[in-house]
């Protein structure tokens, strides 16, 4: 009985979560197709008509679509890099036995207990250093060097997979490069497609490593360029359903995303519980 209940209950939360999160869904993108005058009256009515002019004023008049093009490039290059480091990391320190395999684990368990913020004056000097600074390039090897949440994800999915796969490939012939590319990655794609969107959301909302090391209006990524607007001008009233035409822009890349891999983080929710 006890256990019925707490499932209803359960149930019963995450039902009322998600209704109020489809809410504010439909709120924000009713918002952004209407007129001011329209989205002052009342946020939940049906607009008259779609009214694309804030999208217009926005993509060419304010030239919003490089701010886009940034974000997409460092999420792209950001994840590829994230996710390439990480599954090489994660099999030798899986598969492999050396002196302080131990220590690392530990290592980028730590990473995961200290935010970037800590560190940021001697980052900062480092991609100083480098040149990178007011570079795409710059934020994407910072982001490309937190691996902590994807290794740790990726050596747990790796203990679930038997040395004896690894050791039957070397007894054929096959190199560590062949095995990890033709055996090890195919078997990890549950794992990645659950880390992918979370790590997509990770890269496309964060507001502070792009505020320290860009500074040129032209390589700002989208979350800057959505305070501008949510700060500047565009607060007054009468430029409400601007805000709302930004925010609308700033959620669909990453539900795209998301629907795209949905299935894949059920497949590795599911997989890593029968596994585990």
């Amino acid at each position: 009985m006890r256990e019925k209940i707490f499932k209803t209950s359960v149930s019963a939360v995450i039902g009322i979560f998600c209704a109020v999160t489809l809410l504010l869904f439909a709120a924000i993108f009713l918002g952004s197709v209407k007129t001011n005058e329209e989205l002052l009256t009342s946020v939940w009515s049906l607009p008259k008509g779609l009214c694309l002019d804030n999208f217009k004023k926005i993509l060419i008049e304010d030239h919003f679509g490089t701010y886009i093009l940034n974000s997409l490039i460092v999420l792209i290059c950001s994840l590829t890099l994230t996710l390439l480091f990480a599954t090489t990391v994660s099999y030798g320190i899986e598969k492999f036995q050396f002196r302080g395999r131990n220590f690392l684990k530990v290592y980028f368990i730590i990473g995961i207990m200290f935010p970037i913020q800590l560190g940021i004056v001697n980052l900062y000097q480092l991609v100083k250093t480098l040149h990178l600074t007011n570079s795409l390039w710059g934020v994407i090897l910072v982001y490309a060097s937190s691996l902590s949440m994807a290794v740790l994800v990726l050596t747990g999915y790796l203990k679930s997979i038997p040395d004896s796969i690894m050791e039957a490939a070397r007894i054929d012939g096959a190199g560590e490069f062949t095995i990890f590319s033709r055996i090890v990655l195919p078997l990890l794609k549950p794992a990645l497609g659950a880390l992918i969107p979370m790590l997509s959301v990770n890269y496309w909302n964060d507001f502070f490593v792009p505020l320290v090391f860009l500074t040129e209006d032209a390589k700002k990524t989208l979350p800057i360029a959505i305070m501008r607007y949510s700060l500047g001008e565009h607060t007054d009233y009468s430029k409400m359903s601007i805000l709302f035409s930004v925010i609308t822009i700033s959620i669909l890349p990453i539900m795209v995303i998301y629907l795209i891999f949905s299935k894949h983080i059920i497949g590795g929710i599911v997989a890593g519980a029968e596994k585990g």
